[in-house]
């Protein structure tokens, strides 16, 4: 069975492709030159290529020339390109090299961003109850402007050239 349909997919693909290219249109359409942009990019750079593979494909032969004349013109254009594609070539590779040597020390200041970020986080992460007692706590001064009496009395107990009411 699995032969059978192997033979019977084998021998449908000739016989559609006889029969699919005899289905033809009768009438012929011609295309109309392109305006605009595409229309001026077609003028100065697609009709020359198209006359100069016209020049160049009977050499070869006329169905083969064709083929070989858009490898020789790739080659053409490749060739006028190669300065500029080897200098953008070098310029990355000196790049690269820059990057290299720069690497630890971006490195470094990027853990220390890091640090910086991480730290402003959980600032803006705490609620602002926390953050007022936080403050507090550094300055020795309640919040709402009124002394904590637990701190007043720790600024009591201590000597005087040690108070700090505030900062």
């Amino acid at each position: 069975m699995h032969k059978l349909k192997r033979w019977l997919v084998l021998g449908a693909i000739p016989l559609l492709t006889v029969v699919l290219t005899a289905c033809k249109r009768t009438t012929t359409t011609t295309l109309k030159p392109p305006t605009g942009f595409f229309g001026i990019f077609y003028k100065w750079v697609g009709l020359p290529l198209q006359h100069l593979m016209d020049w160049i494909a009977p050499w070869f032969g006329k169905a083969s020339g064709y083929g070989i004349a858009i490898i020789l013109i790739t080659l053409a254009v490749r060739l006028i390109l190669l300065p500029a594609m080897l200098r953008q070539q070098k310029n990355m590779t000196i790049s690269q090299e820059k990057m290299k040597v720069l690497k630890p020390q971006l490195d470094i200041i990027q853990a220390q961003m890091k640090k910086s970020l991480l730290a402003r986080r959980d600032i803006a992460a705490q609620p602002a109850h926390a953050r007022r007692l936080q403050e507090k706590r550094h300055q020795h001064v309640a919040v709402d402007g009124l002394l904590d009496p637990v701190d007043s009395a720790a600024n009591f107990l201590r000597p005087v050239s040690s108070r700090r009411l505030f900062a």
